[in-house]
């Protein structure tokens, strides 16, 4: 950053604003006031807007003379628009307008009226430093939570993604299924075709043996007649004889029995027991009042336990949550912008193993939503983990109504 204090003064007060500049920039301060970085030639709206946009802090020397000036009035008001904190160090005993009191509220006051001014600019300058380093805080607060937002839409891409991917290896699955089973089809119609055509075979080749069979002439021999021998004595025992009868043997046709596939086992065959329980803390806000269009953050924290073995190795774990507000006065409830997902890193995949996990969600209310106090629940709309591809594992965990606070909103 080129400069971390701007220092807004009447020209009437050079003197002034040149002593503080001094002692500011002696300290390691490095600071911007007009006479001194205004490029020649450029006028005020090309070069002073953007130094009060890229500080800190902007150092307000109220006298008699700037509470007088427009363009003074100009930077308070870009200033307090931006968030920018101001700190008012008064060198006279004239009061400040109305108009610029109200722009500069309850911030910062130093009194450096009684003479000489040098003596004051001490405790500007630990005021300066104190107010710098809280934003440079907040600023690494913004980044962290910048980034943690980042990370969580990578991750919702990825698991959108690994989805997309899923679905179609699941249509693909199936209709090479479909094709196998085709496939199938026309190999028992090929077989009932050989069959039949063996059964054909063989019915025309039995046609063929019965007509040798028939039209075959045959030729009667006479047998010569013969006396039998005459006994007395013993009875007659007359010789049967059985014809031998031959059957042919019976052929039965091959039968082609198609292979049967088991399909693998996948978490979403598994019986729909509860795997992992999860259990919250209190949760905190940032905030307890919330005005229009101001985001808020809650705090979430607790542990996760299994439940009971899980047969797969898990790298990660998104829950998408839903956050709804009820209003206390009308029992009204309503859904919540949340920026960001629930996530971990570590899951427990052994029975009684636990994790911990610490999470800060975003929120942010409705347009239109009536002002009032409301009550913060939190709900789960998907939840998914990571076993080489994201799925699906809402009906394995235990996750019901969590109650995270209450807070009041103020809709203008």
């Amino acid at each position: 950053m080129a400069h971390e204090v701007f220092i807004s003064y009447a020209a009437e007060d050079i003197v002034a604003a040149k002593a503080i500049c001094t002692a500011l920039e002696s300290n390691g301060i490095k600071c911007w006031y007009a006479k001194r970085d205004v490029d020649v030639g450029k006028v005020w709206y090309e070069t002073v807007p953007p130094a009060i946009d890229k500080c800190r802090l902007l150092v307000f020397v109220s006298s008699y003379h700037s509470n007088k000036s427009p363009p003074v009035k100009r930077e308070i008001e870009r200033a307090s628009g931006k968030g920018i904190p101001i700190l008012t160090i008064r060198i006279d005993d004239e009061p400040i307008e109305p108009s610029l009191e109200f722009l500069i509220g309850v911030r910062q006051w130093l009194d450096a009226q009684v003479p000489p001014l040098e003596a004051h600019l001490s405790q500007l300058v630990k005021t300066a430093r104190q107010i710098i380093t809280q934003q440079i805080e907040a600023e690494k607060r913004q980044e962290a939570e910048r980034q943690k937002l980042e990370e969580a839409n990578r991750i919702r891409e990825a698991a959108l993604q690994a989805k997309k991917e899923t679905e179609e290896a699941l249509k693909e699955g199936k209709r090479r299924e479909s094709e196998k089973a085709k496939q199938g089809t026309k190999e028992k119609k090929s077989n009932k075709a050989k069959i039949a055509w063996i059964s054909a075979s063989f019915g025309i080749m039995a046609l063929i043996v019965i007509g040798i069979v028939v039209f075959t002439p045959k030729t009667v021999k006479t047998p010569p007649t013969t006396t039998p021998p005459v006994t007395t004595s013993a009875a007659t025992i007359p010789l049967t004889t059985t014809p031998l009868t031959t059957t042919p043997p019976t052929t039965t046709p091959p039968t082609t029995t198609p292979p049967t596939t088991t399909p693998p086992t996948t978490i979403s065959s598994l019986p729909p027991n509860e795997y992992v329980k999860i259990d919250f803390a209190p949760t905190t806000f940032d905030k307890k009042v919330v005005n229009w269009k101001e985001t808020f953050n809650v705090f979430l924290s607790g542990n996760l336990t299994c439940l009971k073995d899980i047969p797969y190795p898990v790298s990660g774990l998104i829950i998408i949550p839903k956050i709804t507000a009820k209003n206390l006065s009308s029992g009204a409830e309503l859904p919540l912008i949340v920026s960001n997902n629930i996530t971990s890193e570590s899951i427990p995949v052994k029975q009684g193993e636990t994790a911990s996990f610490l999470q800060t969600l975003q929120l942010q209310f409705l347009g239109g939503t009536v002002a009032g106090d409301y009550v913060i629940f939190l709900y789960t709309d998907k939840i998914k983990v990571n076993i080489g591809l994201w799925v699906d594992i809402d009906e394995f965990f235990q996750l019901k109504e969590q109650y995270l606070g209450t807070v009041t909103y103020n809709s203008q």
